[in-house]
């Protein structure tokens, strides 16, 4: 039998009952859509953190700490000038970006920081390179000195200087309370995040509450480009009620010698969302060195012995910026070599991406139950035409048609159900997909983040998942109607004539 003839003959056959082949094209439809859909969000998750990434410009860095010394049982390898030399030399660095910080309170006008914040050293080309563009005024330029660039959240932990606390005020001052990682308490206020008791007495959580409402934009009370801001490393002044001090980072030192404020320029304020800079203070290197020599000699002066201010530089931590993501891996393991520790936002993405990936199996498994139903109409659906063309078959046997042209008129009928719902669950899949897109990230804001920077979808279907959806779906039919065609091959022609 040509092949021709063998598809013509298959499409007539199922023509002719065409709701039943209608009925089972749409429960392979089903099938196959549960699955691409289940695909597709899985897909646009791992796509919008890759571009959030990118955006941010971090899957090109790397960011490099000595290693633990293990208490002075080891030794290990410091970052100093010498060693930024070396990174240099590495294949496919673009730039290497030493990192001096410090810890300071930071007072703008009436208000200061409760807590101290971090102030990182990076120069006015590094900023550019890193990807960190003020969203509100402008970086500082190069030469600057005393100049700062504050990260998107650094205001909200403003408190106006002697404020009272047990007060309540619809206008108030903003206040977080400081968790270990610099983020802001839960508005729960449940504890257990970083330096607050885990379990505290319910009067002390209700002053925490009380604490919260007060919370408020300090935009519209301080002008950073105005005001001016000075930076201390005492914790800044106010009343607290009672029982709550004990909360607040103190300085314990018992000192008498307090180094001089120093007075700064805010040029500007970075867009708050990126977790690396929401919190932290950035000034030129020159700047946090002085800093730094500063609390070395407040340090020294309150212990009683001679401050060391050495003139070699040790650095708490180098990024290493690469010319591509792809090269990150190479870059990171000759730089391991030299004993140093490395960490990447590569590494978060991979977690994600291995955690989607636990995901995507799990989700390929109920939609496979889809198709397995699916599979069983098919099987269904040819045992039934076998039965009512048990005559049919006779006949053809009878003039002379090979056992193995009856077995492919059933395969190829079946094939043609699996191929036809694949190709119309990849249609419905698209048309799905664009409503998502579209109109859909509003619903699936827990999932998507909207952003004006980069795309942002809800659901993504890649060629190789919509080619790779109808082949499936195919061979499932043939699967399917394996059985049916070795039972038509089986039936005798003369019982066939009688039937």
């Amino acid at each position: 039998m040509k092949t021709t003839d063998l598809y013509k003959l298959s499409t007539t056959n199922l023509w002719r009952r065409k709701l039943r082949s209608g009925l089972t094209i749409l429960g392979v439809v089903i099938g196959v859509a549960s699955i691409i859909m289940m695909f597709s969000l899985s897909e646009a998750m791992n796509v919008n953190y890759e571009n959030q990434m990118n955006q941010w410009g971090e899957l090109s860095l790397i960011t490099v700490t000595p290693e633990d010394d293990m208490n002075g049982l080891v030794e290990i390898e410091t970052l100093d000038e010498n060693t930024l030399e070396m990174f240099e030399l590495i294949t496919n660095v673009e730039k290497v970006m030493p990192v001096l910080e410090t810890e300071v309170t930071l007072q703008i006008g009436d208000y200061g920081t409760m807590r101290q914040l971090t102030v990182k050293g990076h120069d006015a080309d590094e900023l550019e390179a890193l990807g960190y563009i003020s969203e509100d005024g402008s970086n500082y330029i190069e030469g600057d000195l005393n100049t700062m660039v504050i990260g998107g959240d650094v205001l909200d932990y403003l408190v106006k200087k002697g404020e009272d606390m047990n007060k309540s005020s619809s206008g108030g001052g903003g206040f977080k309370m400081p968790s270990g990682g610099g983020g802001r308490m839960p508005s729960g206020g449940g504890g257990g995040g970083g330096g607050l008791p885990a379990m505290m007495p319910p009067e002390i959580m209700e002053q925490m509450k009380e604490m919260e409402g007060l919370m408020g934009e300090k935009e519209d009370v301080v002008d950073i480009f105005e005001e001016r801001a000075i930076l201390t490393f005492e914790t800044f002044s106010m009343r607290l009620p009672p029982g709550m001090e004990s909360l607040i980072p103190k300085n314990n030192s018992g000192s008498s010698y307090t180094a001089k404020p120093i007075t700064v320029e805010i040029t500007g304020q970075l867009p708050s969302g990126n977790a690396s800079t929401d919190n932290v203070l950035f000034m030129p290197r020159e700047s946090v060195q002085y800093l730094i020599n500063q609390k070395t000699i407040q340090d020294a002066k309150n212990s009683g012995k001679s401050p060391d201010l050495s003139t070699t530089v040790e650095y708490d931590e180098v990024i290493v910026k690469v010319f591509g993501s792809e090269d990150v891996d190479m870059v990171r393991s000759q730089i391991e070599m030299m004993g140093f520790k490395t960490d990447g936002a590569q590494d978060t993405l991979d977690e994600m991406q291995q955690m989607s990936s636990n995901i995507q199996i799990i989700l390929m498994f109920i939609g496979a139950i889809s198709l397995v139903v699916s599979a069983i109409g098919i099987t269904n659906t040819m045992m039934t035409s076998i039965y009512e063309r048990t005559k049919e078959i006779g006949v053809m046997k009878v003039i002379g048609a090979g056992i193995s042209d009856i077995k492919k008129i059933f395969l190829v009928e079946a094939a043609i159900i699996g191929f036809v719902g694949g190709i119309v669950g990849i249609g419905l899949c698209y048309f799905l997909s664009f409503i998502l897109n579209t109109y859909g990230k509003e619903f699936f804001s827990g999932l998507v983040s909207t952003s004006e920077d980069y795309e942002t979808y809800v659901s993504i279907i890649t060629p190789y998942l919509a080619s790779g959806s109808i082949v499936f779906s195919t061979i499932i039919g043939l699967m399917a109607g394996y059985f049916p065609a070795k039972k038509a091959t089986s039936l005798s022609a003369l019982a066939a004539m009688k039937a």
